[in-house]
């Protein structure tokens, strides 16, 4: 059984619902693409359907159901090849620059024109740009949230404002989101109208193209058990070279977005590495909750929700994490990062 801290379940659920955007839409029914529905042009799109756990059943049922899902997994795989299929052997999948995935959480956040804006991203990902990708499947899991706040939703429902408040919401910061989502409601009804299975189906579909082009992000994305509690052998040993990936790329921001499901891999905490991004960062060292709610103020819709642990952990947690990340930069400066994901230790904060 996992063992999570009802508080860091409470701050997971949050961001599923609001400030993980594609992570929102890719979680509810990623795998469970219908195959059903006409394929017509390149910007058919896959269909998603949520499916509930099952019941707790008899063994024959269970092997039945086994089976199914095998086979819901194998028309899963052919539909999104039939809608992204994987890039000509021609064109090889790399990063963006540091600069222009920059550019690109600006332009999510503040481009009036997401049409053009989105155009872009889909030439660049065919083009072999991961992050294009990734961001595209950011930008349709987005708009798929907010799209019901352009049409009609005026304020959180009651289950919402609880998670908020038990993942440590201010009223104030409340306030924000709601704001934040009921103006970008409109910034992507003015891009396209489509349903939310529809935004679903978009962001499912990029995502995977951006897993199959190595994104780390897109992995964990797509794996979000491995922040969640005891994960198997086998998933930390897929998850070690990812890792590896997204801490080469020196981005401080997807570090603070995955750091709960880095922490697996290493002696630290996800806050350890939360506050070592700030403490890389000149603009978060000198007041890291500042620097959050500054994030959150500014509608960052892409990375403030990962700096919130920073609001709202205790002193005690803030020390310890602040322990650790002195670790955490050094071995960053030096260019360690085998070392700061050298797997979990026994002993007390930075593995002993």
């Amino acid at each position: 059984m996992s063992h999570v801290p009802p508080q860091r379940r409470a701050r997971l659920g949050l961001w599923a619902l609001i400030l993980l955007p594609a992570a929102a839409v890719i979680w509810i029914g990623f795998k469970h693409i219908s195959p059903s529905l006409p394929m017509g042009s390149a910007a058919s799109d896959p269909t998603l359907t949520d499916k509930a756990d099952p019941a707790p059943s008899p063994p024959s049922v269970e092997l039945a159901a086994e089976a199914i899902e095998t086979a819901d997994a194998s028309v899963h795989e052919a539909t999104v090849q039939a809608i992204l299929p994987p890039l000509p052997a021609a064109i090889a999948p790399h990063r963006a620059p540091a600069a222009l995935r920059q550019q690109d959480r600006e332009r999510f956040r503040d481009d009036p024109d997401l049409s053009a804006y989105a155009a872009e991203l889909q030439a660049r990902a065919n083009a072999g740009d991961a992050d294009a990708a990734m961001s595209l499947a950011e930008l349709y899991g987005f708009c798929g949230m907010a799209s019901e706040w352009g049409s009609g939703k005026t304020d959180f429902t009651a289950h919402e404002l609880d998670m908020q408040t038990t993942s440590g919401m201010s009223a104030t910061q409340t306030q924000q989101w709601k704001t934040l989502l009921l103006s970008n409601g409109r910034r992507c009804a003015q891009w396209r109208s489509q349903s939310p299975e529809e935004w679903s189906n978009l962001a499912a579909a990029w995502q995977r193209r951006a897993e199959q082009m190595g994104h780390p992000g897109a992995w964990f994305t797509a794996h979000p058990d491995l922040g969640m509690g005891p994960v198997s052998a086998e998933l930390l040993e897929r998850a070690r070279p990812l890792a590896l990936e997204l801490l080469r790329q020196r981005d401080l921001d997807e570090m603070v977005r995955y750091a709960d499901q880095l922490a697996p891999l290493s002696p630290y905490d996800g806050l350890g590495f939360v506050m070592a991004a700030c403490l890389l960062n000149e603009a978060c060292a000198p007041d890291p909750m500042a620097y959050a709610d500054a994030r959150i103020a500014a509608a960052d819709i892409v990375g403030a929700g990962a700096y919130w642990p920073l609001t709202y952990s205790g002193p005690r947690a803030l020390l310890i994490a602040r322990q650790q990340a002195q670790e955490i930069v050094t071995l960053w400066r030096a260019g360690r990062f085998d070392l700061i994901l050298s797997g979990r230790a026994s002993t007390g904060p930075g593995g002993g």
